[in-house]
């Protein structure tokens, strides 16, 4: 299971990106740091194999400091977390990904 890819997701993600996290979280909102955010207008990252995702990792930046607001991924064990956490560690350090 580790032939996956990792990409920044697209404007044409938004509507699976909402639906994941509103079948994750139970609402296509999160709260974090006192801030209510809508994961799917955020920056992130997301993993498929094939045309499918399988994981998903939503960010936001504000002056030095990066944000992790989710992280997700539908199967475990095979380092879908990790490839997500490393794109925004890259991101973060403007690194081409």
């Amino acid at each position: 299971m580790s032939d996956f890819v990792v990409r920044s997701i697209h404007a044409s993600d938004r509507d699976w990106v909402e639906s994941l996290i509103r079948s994750r979280c139970g609402s296509e909102i999160v709260v974090a740091k006192r801030r209510v955010l809508r994961p799917a207008e955020l920056d992130g990252f997301a993993a498929f194999k094939g045309k499918y995702p399988i994981g998903l990792l939503t960010y936001r930046i504000e002056g030095f400091d990066c944000e992790i607001v989710t992280i997700d991924s539908t199967v475990e064990g095979v380092g879908i977390g990790c490839a997500l956490i490393e794109a925004v560690k890259k991101k973060g350090k403007g690194e081409r990904l």
